[in-house]
């Protein structure tokens, strides 16, 4: 009983945001999420990774009353052409900080992510953001993956921009 107790325990996560996000910065507006670069684990590529947290904005976005669009092609607001951009109200450009996929059942190190999540007007001035840090537990019976860490923590984030 203890065991499925520890394997199933939820993961710790700190968001914190910028001070000043408007009460219903994103609704009715239409968005451009793009796709970050691969997160590197252990000096290797996370491959991925990027896309991963990229498909989970969108996902989460797609679930509110907004217009969403997924550009897998741009890491960058900067490299968005001008008339391209202003079809968007916002850009949102997530980031991988970190990207940690330990074996958490052998070594009791848990697997880590840590994320940016900027957001910009079409003049290219940053409107918002939010940084996230999270962990899994010490102790797990099966294999996990850092994404399973992204959904708790983006959807709280999302939530303070509806």
């Amino acid at each position: 009983m203890l065991f499925a107790v520890i394997s199933c325990a939820p993961a710790m996560y700190n968001l914190s945001t910028s001070k000043d996000i408007p009460s219903g910065l994103l609704s009715d507006k239409e968005v451009l999420v793009l796709t970050p670069a691969d997160g590197i684990s252990d000096g290797s590529i996370a491959a991925g990774s990027g896309s991963k947290l990229a498909t989970k904005v969108y996902y989460y976005l797609n679930t509110k009353d907004c217009e969403v669009s997924l550009d897998e092609d741009h890491k960058s607001i900067k490299r968005i052409d001008e008339s391209e951009l202003q079809k968007y109200d916002y850009v949102i450009l997530p980031a991988i900080v970190s990207w940690e996929d330990n074996a958490t059942v052998w070594s009791g190190k848990p697997d880590r992510i840590q994320f940016t999540i900027e957001i910009y007007d079409k003049d290219k001035r940053k409107v918002a953001s939010g940084s996230i840090d999270s962990k899994s537990t010490n102790a797990t019976f099966t294999a996990n993956d850092p994404s399973e860490l992204i959904d708790k923590p983006l959807l709280e984030f999302i939530n303070k921009l509806f």
